[in-house]
């Protein structure tokens, strides 16, 4: 288990082809247990960003629009939308988990909503927007509307803090039930008390990298850091 000592930000994107929303953090780790930390990059798969499903197959695209009217949980800056994923003809709302500050109409009067929805794949995916088809103005012609996203970093949360020396807190961390499946959790001593506890980042590891080896103890590699506010 590799494990994490400090991280700088939860919203910087990789442009990996298979995680294009990926995050990017810096570490300190010592791999080897000889004392020495060293800066590692890791790369996380995103927190969820995708709009899910609320209410599927409700009918026509007009008849989903006057539902979202009626969902409590798309008020205010919530991004809801009509959609109709599986092609049968019956729209459902779904909702994004970030907030949007505002539609902005890309392409109007495509076509109907399919030929809208194969338009969708012209434009490069984003993690500051959502793309839907909508017919603002009820004439059976879809058009692109683009939704700027309010993108959240996901927060880290401490589970178990001041266990011990760096060692003790990784062997702790190995054994820990909410450490396993697609969380990831680390070590952090964030007060420079020589405690280090374990946090825990709602996120799934995909790969990672030394990019300075054996910068000395903990605290020289924490000095060659910004110690952001990320820890819940």
């Amino acid at each position: 288990m590799r494990v994490l000592c400090l991280l700088t930000t939860l919203a910087t994107l990789l442009a990996a082809p298979a995680f294009a929303n990926a995050d990017r953090l810096l570490i300190c780790e010592d791999r080897d247990n000889d004392g020495r930390f060293g800066l590692v990059e890791l790369t996380l798969a995103p927190a969820a960003r995708d709009a899910e499903v609320m209410q599927p197959n409700l009918g026509t695209y007009q008849t989903c629009t006057a539902a979202i009217a009626q969902q409590g949980a798309c008020n205010g800056s919530a991004l809801c939308a009509c959609e109709d994923r599986d092609r049968d003809g019956r729209f459902g709302i779904v909702r994004h988990p970030y907030p949007t500050t505002g539609p902005t109409v890309l392409e109007a009067n495509t076509g109907n909503y399919f030929t809208c929805r194969d338009r969708l794949a012209a434009y490069p995916a984003r993690n500051d927007r959502y793309l839907t088809c909508e017919d603002y103005d009820n004439d059976g012609r879809f058009g692109v509307v683009s939704h700027a996203l309010v993108v959240q970093t996901p927060t880290a949360s401490v589970i178990q803090p001041n266990i011990g020396n760096y060692y003790a807190c990784t062997q702790q961390a190995a054994s820990t039930a909410q450490c396993q499946g697609n969380a990831y959790c680390g070590c952090v001593d964030a007060d420079g008390d020589g405690r280090f506890g374990i946090v825990q980042v709602p996120s799934r590891l995909v790969s990672s990298r030394v990019t300075q080896p054996n910068i000395g103890a903990y605290g020289a590699c924490f000095s060659n850091m910004n110690w952001p506010d990320w820890v819940d």
